[in-house]
């Protein structure tokens, strides 16, 4: 699969609510998407990043579901997006503003860990 998107991180904010260290929002310049409040998650050494999300309670119960608020038919590249937020995350922290290349690769079907 290959994609020639550009991803460019808009905000950062750190947070330290049970596996939520942080909320990022991009955008995807070439197609004029803004993506806001990405979670970013940590459980020991692992972090990642998940899609917004929308709490529902079930009917009648205390217990939540949790419903994506966007979707990518292709998983393949909902990881490749995951891969270059850590890619622009990285850049955004070190200043560098310019869009990066989401033309990272991952394995299908899991998603990947950022290492920062």
């Amino acid at each position: 699969l290959k994609r020639n998107y550009m991803i460019e991180v808009l905000h950062y904010e750190r947070a330290n609510k049970n596996k939520t260290i942080g909320y990022v929002d991009i955008k995807l310049p070439k197609v004029g998407i803004i993506i806001r409040k990405i979670a970013h998650l940590q459980d020991g050494d692992k972090k990642w990043f998940n899609l917004p999300q929308k709490e529902v309670f079930k009917s009648g119960s205390e217990k939540k579901d949790y419903y994506p608020v966007v979707i990518f038919e292709d998983r393949e590249y909902i990881d490749m997006l995951k891969v270059a937020v850590v890619a622009a995350l990285k850049a955004h922290r070190e200043g560098d503003t310019a869009p990066v290349p989401a033309a990272a690769k991952s394995v299908y079907g899991a998603a990947p860990y950022c290492g920062f």
